[in-house]
């Protein structure tokens, strides 16, 4: 008898189950890490708004096609989602674009809190923690 307790286990590990949970918050283009939670969810004609709190800090992500994203100013930051996002760095809410697909929906815009001049960036966290669905 214990000898198939050990082989079911083996064969458990070999067919790759592990402890990780799958990601609790997903859109049409990505998924976030376990610890994001989604507060809200809006479907507006040809766009999705989420609100999510990451690490206890809120955060906006919009997912479409047509961003309200002005990009002078904006730096250049490498993401697992898009290695040429775009951050804009302003006091108070800061903002993230990245291209997720050539088809719709295309844009990923995430807003948050990030702080200039080297300060803590949640929004960063938030950005990097995506991956493409």
């Amino acid at each position: 008898m214990m000898a198939g307790w050990i082989r079911l286990f083996a064969l458990a590990l070999l067919a790759g189950c592990t402890e990780e949970r799958p990601p609790n918050v997903c859109g049409k283009t990505f998924c976030m890490a376990e610890k994001a939670e989604l507060i809200g969810k809006q479907q507006v004609a040809d766009f999705n708004l989420y609100h999510v709190r990451f690490a206890g800090v809120r955060f906006g992500i919009y997912e479409g096609d047509f961003p309200d994203f002005d990009a002078a100013g904006t730096k250049i930051v490498s993401i697992p989602i898009d290695s040429n996002a775009r951050l804009l760095m302003q006091d108070g809410e800061s903002q993230v674009l990245a291209i997720v697909s050539a088809r719709s929906p295309r844009y990923l815009h995430v807003t948050g809190p990030c702080a200039s001049g080297g300060g803590p960036c949640p929004l960063l966290d938030v950005a990097r923690s995506l991956t493409k669905q």
